[in-house]
């Protein structure tokens, strides 16, 4: 009888099949929560389309909400979700996004080769299915496809952002920023309030030749306001060109004795309650180092230049999926 010889793998080898097998998983996990995801939208979307409908054709009132948020509790007493409030919520939710306005946006920026969504296969394979028939025609309203933009994102993070933003192009903003930083709804409510869309989409940033050389990308990247409510004890003063040279210094001995070989140069960022432009640049203009001098304090920014920054991120999305 000839001997079976078993190889045990070393565990080099073990870890990377592992790491395998758990890539697969997760992989297969992100998937059916994306689904999920799409189709909790979809459900929010076309039962907010119908009420709106139906309100604005004075066929329904406000009672008559508050008669179907009772009567879809009743039908099932476990499901959340549909309460009179969330249902108000859903129709904010269709009225918000089924505007021309905002139609138009999405469409110059070309969101939907940003937004690798399977909308569309979820609603071919819903036609295969058999729904109650509703006398929807007899509305004489035209029904509105849901933009695949707004898959990105939950819709707890679009009451957010319905709530809390003015523009359509900040709105736009928000849904980007929170798929790509995957932000829980807190983590976008806080940059909401931060205005981090002012914030980041302002370019007219004070970095270094070596920080611009280096991280081509910092504009869209980094801040040029920071907020900084967890250092309460801050005690700090106006830029001083000498703040320049102590950070050369210290990213220095940073980069010698702690960064590792496989990690890229070290990046400083000087906070300041303010800053004299002119004196940033001179000083930064010498600096050797990659470093960005930041402020606490908020300026407007025009609108104009608010959406041609939009339009740069979007590009900076495409660039890096």
């Amino acid at each position: 009888m000839k001997q079976k010889i078993t190889i045990i793998p070393n565990q080099t080898e073990l870890e990377k099949q592992f790491e395998y097998v758990n890539s697969l998983i997760e992989q297969h996990r992100s998937s059916a929560i994306a689904k999920v995801n799409i189709e909790a939208l979809l459900a929010n979307w076309e039962v907010g389309q119908y009420i709106s409908i139906q309100l604005k054709s004075s066929r329904w009132g406000t009672k008559v909400v508050s008669d179907l948020a009772d009567y879809l509790k009743c039908q099932n007493p476990k499901r959340r979700g549909f309460g009179k409030r969330h249902l108000y919520n859903m129709v904010k939710f269709y009225e918000t996004y089924s505007n021309e306005g905002f139609i138009n946006i999405v469409e110059s920026l070309r969101l939907p080769e940003i937004v690798q969504s399977s909308i569309a296969q979820l609603e071919d394979n819903r036609k295969h299915e058999e729904f109650v028939q509703l006398p929807i025609a007899q509305l004489n309203a035209a029904l509105t496809t849901m933009p695949s933009v707004l898959s990105v994102i939950p819709f707890t993070s679009h009451i957010e952002i319905m709530n809390r933003c003015r523009t359509d192009e900040e709105r736009i903003f928000y849904m980007l920023y929170a798929a790509h930083q995957r932000l829980k709804t807190e983590e976008l409510r806080r940059c909401i309030v931060n205005q981090t869309y002012s914030s980041l989409m302002d370019k007219d940033k004070m970095l270094s030749p070596k920080m611009i050389t280096e991280y081509p990308n910092t504009e869209f990247i980094l801040k040029d306001k920071a907020f900084i409510d967890f250092l309460i004890e801050l005690k700090a003063v106006d830029f001083q060109p000498e703040f320049i040279g102590k950070m050369d210094m210290y990213l220095e001995a940073l980069d010698r004795d702690v960064k590792r070989e496989n990690e890229n140069p070290s990046i400083g960022i000087i906070l300041c309650p303010s800053a004299d432009r002119s004196m940033v640049e001179y000083t930064l203009s010498r600096s050797l180092s990659p470093t960005m001098v930041t402020e606490y304090q908020r300026k407007l920014i025009p609108q104009e230049v608010m959406k041609k920054s939009l339009e740069e991120y979007c590009s900076f999305l495409k660039g890096n999926q």
